[in-house]
């Protein structure tokens, strides 16, 4: 694991936290700074994701990397390649430019710097929340870590937080930087606190404002040069400066990331899931192999790897999940990569915000649309229908799905264009609990709330707009970066690139009248015609990175884990609802073949075992 932790003012750490964190997470903590009241912990087991640097008094410790492209950097190489260069080039500027030494910086990270001379403390986020940090605020002082099950670990007094239960059962985050756990919070993207006698200053990170061509007005020709040579600049920028190279390859998107690091030269090694059943591996994986001469490694995927992921969940992760074997699967990547001599991975990741990608949510949309002219007699019929107990239990998934729909359908359209997938509503819950329980706000009020700040965008924008606020990718990341120490980037997530590729419109990545199953069109065109990569690639049907055939697993040889998971949740569960988690239903299966935007079933039965897995958390630290 790689982590940092501390405390400010006369909030302290458990008298054996360093003990109690090196059980709960494998490493050792050392005590990189203590003074004025404040003290710094750091622990790493090696790889790229963790450095320090320390100076007459000063400390820093950085989790997370600084992308090429920073200002005043001297090198050698990307700041990418060694953590602690990039910590002792951040500790510089600081001396230069006090608070304002993140500014303009392009990177993921968070970081803690402790000023011994001015007796000040730093925490930051970089500008595009890329990493969580998670903060305690009292009248005595403040409590801080990198990684959320380190907070109860390390400090005392934290309980579970249920005031918003619905919602985060419903949509696998909470609004407004709460956490699952009461009086945490995570310090918001593009945020230095400063904090110096007592006292909290808060500055904003002034985010990357480079230079980028504006496509607004470009022809398809144009925007295909210009995305040629901003893609290959952003993998300049992204990628650490030795030969060898990884790549976590899915379809098209990492494809393309590891064809171009193949124009600039590198020696490419792409790794990818594989199942004992073939028909849930990536297509084309082979003959992508082949055609830019990279070696390939399958990765094998099996029950023991999701075990191990979901009995580490509540320390590894971040977020609860209703597809928790997906970032359980990249950290079993990151840990084969790792063991392969390598400490970074370039992925595809990105790309499908950038250019109108993810046929899931697009489709999604367009069928939200058309249902919302169903007649309202007719809704209210289903509606009705829906809401029966005997059919959920018998039909699962599904009517869920269904009653989702005619929720949403009640809804003003920005509210729903926003957010559609939802894991478990209150007739759920409510069974699922054995009787109501109050929370403090109606999730109809939340969703009305975070739908404002996109009313001008389209509605297709809305809806990708909400996968990104719900912090899914970020939560893969994060335990990714802090589970193996491989730093995991992207070059569509470097500003200079993402600036590029937002001047365009709608229509070069979604053509009127193109297929609903693609976007990106633009891209994919300077993808063939750069000759990148061959059409049969480019154009392979898509299929998401999260398939697996886990459902089946759940019910199987995984079911006394998730039992003991769902024995750790802070309501006993209605034995009855519990057990028609676990049941085979036909619905489900012709749901998936047939009907399904996604083929993953389990949804309720996942969101409600990472939920127990951060209250178990909480009853270990307790024990």
């Amino acid at each position: 694991m790689n982590l940092f932790f501390g405390h400010l003012g006369q909030l302290t750490t458990r008298p054996d936290a360093v003990e109690r964190v090196t059980e709960g997470f494998g490493v050792v903590p050392s005590l990189l700074s203590e003074q004025a009241g404040a003290a710094l912990y750091s622990a790493t087991d090696g790889g790229a994701t963790l450095g320090t640097a320390q100076e007459d008094g000063t400390s820093l410790v950085l989790l997370g990397m600084i992308l090429g492209g920073a200002p005043d950097w001297k090198g050698p190489g990307n700041p990418i390649d060694d953590p602690d260069s990039a910590a002792a080039y951040l500790l510089q500027r600081y001396r230069k430019l006090g608070t304002g030494f993140l500014d303009g910086i392009p990177g993921t990270y968070v970081l803690a710097l402790h000023d011994g001379e001015k007796g000040a403390t730093l925490l930051a986020t970089d500008p595009a929340g890329g990493h969580s940090l998670f903060l305690r605020e009292t009248g005595e002082g403040l409590q801080f870590a990198s990684n959320l099950a380190l907070m109860p670990t390390a400090f005392s007094g934290i309980a579970l937080d249920r005031g918003l239960e619905d919602f985060l059962l419903g949509y696998q985050f909470l609004p407004g930087g709460r956490t699952v756990y009461k009086g945490v919070t995570t310090l918001p993207g593009g945020t230095l606190l400063q904090w110096r006698q007592g006292q909290v200053e808060r500055h904003k990170i002034a985010a990357w404002a480079g230079d980028a061509p504006d496509l607004s007005q470009a022809t398809l020709e144009e925007a295909m040069d210009a995305l040629h040579d901003g893609f290959l600049q952003a993998l300049e920028d992204v990628a650490p400066t030795h030969e060898r190279v990884a790549v976590m390859l899915g379809g098209f998107d990492s494809a393309l990331v590891a064809a171009g690091l193949r124009r600039l030269g590198k020696t490419v090694e792409t790794f990818t899931f594989e199942f004992a059943d073939g028909s849930f591996n990536q297509p084309m994986t082979e003959r992508l192999s082949a055609e830019i001469g990279s070696q390939h490694h399958w990765v094998a995927i099996g029950p023991e790897v999701i075990a191990d992921g979901l009995r580490n969940y509540g320390r590894r992760f971040n977020l609860t999940a209703v597809q928790p074997h997906y970032p359980i699967e990249s950290v079993e990547v990151c840990r084969v990569i790792r063991a392969a001599g390598l400490k970074h991975a370039l992925t595809g990741d990105g790309c499908d915000g950038l250019f109108l990608g993810y046929p899931t949510i697009y489709r999604r949309t367009r069928v939200v649309e058309a249902l919302a002219k169903i007649p309202s007699p007719i809704r209210g019929l289903a509606e009705s229908v829906f809401g029966s107990r005997a059919l959920e239990r018998r039909l699962g998934h599904p009517l869920r799905v269904g009653r989702n729909l005619m929720t949403m359908l009640r809804r003003e359209p920005l509210v729903r264009d926003h957010f559609a997938a939802r894991a478990l509503d209150n007739r759920s819950l409510e069974w699922a609990r054995g009787g109501p329980f109050e929370q403090e706000r109606d999730v109809e009020e939340i969703l009305r709330e975070l739908a404002q700040p996109v009313a001008n965008l389209s509605r297709v924008r809305r809806a990708y707009h909400s996968k990104a606020l719900a912090g899914s990718n970020r939560n893969k990341v994060e335990g990714c970066f802090d589970t193996t120490g491989v730093a995991i980037v992207s070059p569509f997530s470097h500003p200079r690139f993402a600036k590029l590729a937002s001047s365009m419109s709608d229509e070069m990545s979604r053509p009127q009248g193109g297929p609903a199953n693609m976007g990106k069109h633009a891209l994919m065109q300077m993808a063939v015609t750069r000759e990148l990569l061959p059409a049969d690639i480019v154009y392979q049907p898509k299929r998401s990175p999260a398939e697996a055939p886990v459902d089946g697993w759940y019910r199987g040889e995984l079911r006394p884990l998730m039992e003991d998971l769902l024995g750790q949740l802070p309501f006993e569960i209605d034995r009855q609802f519990a057990d028609s988690l676990f049941s085979k239903k036909w619905s489900e299966d012709l749901f998936r073949n047939k009907v399904a935007l996604d083929t993953i079933a389990s949804h309720a039965l996942t969101a409600l075992a990472t939920y127990g897995a951060f209250n178990g958390v909480l009853q270990e630290t307790e024990a």
